[in-house]
Formats: structure tokens, C-alpha cells, sequence
């Protein structure tokens, strides 16, 4: 749907646990203002989600997304929460092994969750399945909340800064970054 700015957020890497050394990786696509009652009403526009499409040699395809289901090859992930309009869920979406068990997770901005405080989302892949196919994700591993007004979620960025563990996410918004 041309309104659901689906591609707004982009992320590749293997998701979908086929291994180091696989011959593809996986597309993580944010579509911030997708209307997740899918019935075109306000009450759910631009609440956003998150479409994961796995790569292979046989999957290079166009692909046919809709608000209510995973699409063909792929995953969807949506809110935890109520989705709301002008949550913008999957305004920024980046890869990272963040709980330190060798699989890529991902991290999903929502910049006007929470009243523009904003929120950030960690989805932890399922072991050594990592996200399955056909399947639609909406419980987050971790969730953190920025302070008032400041939309934290508009960017992520991943990388090890604490030298410590895991890799850390960066969410900025507004006047506002922190490492999570």
C-alpha cells in the first residue's frame, strides 16, 4: 500500500538463522504508518510494523505485504502494545546480536509511541530457528521508553560501546541518544 510507507527503514543480515557462511541474507523492512486495523479508518493508521523477508536464490520475487498477516517467505512484527495511530512502529529498524547467543536479533524504533516519548523494541530470534516464516511477532524481549517529547526511536544504530557483551543499540529523538 502506497500510504504504509513500506521501505521507509531498511536492515539486512540473517535473521532467519541459516548460519554464518549462508548464501543470503534476510531483508528487514519497516513500514511506519501501516494501518494495522487494515480497514483504511483512523484508529490504527500509522501505528506501523515490520516486515522480515527471507532471502535465497528461489525467494527473488515481488512480494504482496498486508497489515493483518506475515507475508509469503517472510514475518511480520508488530507493537506489543495497543497499536495507536502515530505510533510509527518500525520507523528505524537495525541488526545486532544483543543477549549474546551468536544469532542476530533486531531492534525497531517507534519514535511516537507513548505519547512522543517514544520506544524502542528488542526481538530476540528464536535460537538456532531465528524468526520462522509465516509467523507474526508482537511480544518484544526488551522495551525502552525515552522521556517526554523527545520521539526516541527516529534512528538506532548498533555497535559493541560499552566494550562489555553484547552489542548495544544507540536511539536518538529529539535532543535526546542513548545507549541501551
Amino acid at each position: 500500500e502506497e500510504g504504509w510507507l513500506v521501505g521507509y527503514s531498511l536492515a539486512a543480515g540473517d535473521v532467519g538463522g541459516t548460519g554464518a557462511g549462508a548464501a543470503s541474507d534476510d531483508l528487514v523492512v519497516g513500514a511506519p504508518w501501516l494501518d494495522t486495523t487494515n480497514d483504511d479508518s483512523s484508529d490504527g493508521a500509522s501505528a506501523g510494523g515490520v516486515y522480515i523477508l527471507f532471502g535465497a536464490a528461489d525467494k527473488q520475487a515481488d512480494v504482496t505485504v498486508t497489515p493483518a498477516s506475515a507475508p509469503a517467505n517472510g514475518a511480520l512484527i508488530r507493537a506489543t502494545q495497543a497499536a495507536t495511530a502515530g505510533d510509527y512502529f518500525g520507523a528505524a529498524v537495525a541488526l545486532g546480536n544483543f543477549n549474546s547467543d551468536s544469532f542476530m536479533d533486531i531492534a525497531i524504533g517507534a519514535p511516537g509511541e507513548s505519547g512522543n516519548q517514544g520506544e524502542v523494541y528488542i526481538f530476540n530470534s528464536s535460537g538456532s530457528s531465528g524468526f520462522t516464516n509465516g509467523t507474526t511477532f508482537t511480544n518484544a524481549d526488551r522495551r525502552y521508553t525515552g522521556p517526554a517529547g523527545r520521539g526516541v526511536g527516529r534512528q538506532l544504530a548498533v555497535g559493541n560501546i560499552t566494550d562489555a557483551g553484547p552489542d548495544d543499540v544507540t536511539a536518538t529523538g529529539g535532543s535526546h541518544a542513548v545507549a541501551l
